[in-house]
């Protein structure tokens, strides 16, 4: 097994960790996930509502992709970069003319949305690129999917926390 199939996996299994959380976090607050959708762009009316349907669906979807693995992994892999290079984009081009976009993305509490967001997006776009081509991570044991599982939970848990961390640690940006 090569670095850059055991990076190949900690990208599918970081995604991974990012989609079913997210779409656990939506479909647990739906309600809320719809406000949001509401109040960030109300130009979209009651279309809000089957927008906000289509995005959990297809997050779950793309879970199933990614627990899947091999082929369908890959698929995943594509969709989820494709999902979150046009959230990035639109939400990016919102920010651009000085609106404020609520989400509630990774869980059932609602946050006002910056650029953290968007470098957090460009990063799992990043990750999810990466691990479409990447080599096959070979056969691995228990302990070693764990340990790389591990290492994927960090980071999602870094991407998404990076604001709080830059708050902790006063970094000025």
């Amino acid at each position: 097994m090569t670095l850059a199939g055991q990076v190949g996996e900690i990208a599918r299994l970081w995604l991974l960790i990012a989609v079913l959380v997210a779409a656990t976090g939506k479909s647990v607050a739906f309600s809320r996930f719809c406000r949001d959708i509401a109040a960030s762009f109300p130009e979209l009316g009651k279309a809000g509502v089957p927008l906000a349907a289509s995005i959990v669906a297809i997050e779950w979807l793309l879970a199933a992709l990614l627990l899947s693995g091999g082929a369908a992994a890959r698929y995943g892999l594509v969709g989820t970069a494709l999902l979150f290079a046009v959230l990035t984009a639109v939400v990016a081009l919102a920010l651009a003319q000085d609106r404020t976009v609520v989400c509630s993305c990774f869980g059932t509490a609602s946050h006002r949305m910056s650029g953290y967001d968007l470098l957090r997006n460009g990063l799992l776009v990043g990750a999810a690129v990466f691990g479409v081509f990447a080599p096959p991570a070979g056969d691995l044991d228990v302990f070693s999917h764990l340990a790389l599982a591990g290492i994927a939970l960090i980071a999602f848990q870094l991407s998404v926390g990076l604001q709080d961390i830059v708050a902790v640690l006063r970094i000025k940006v």
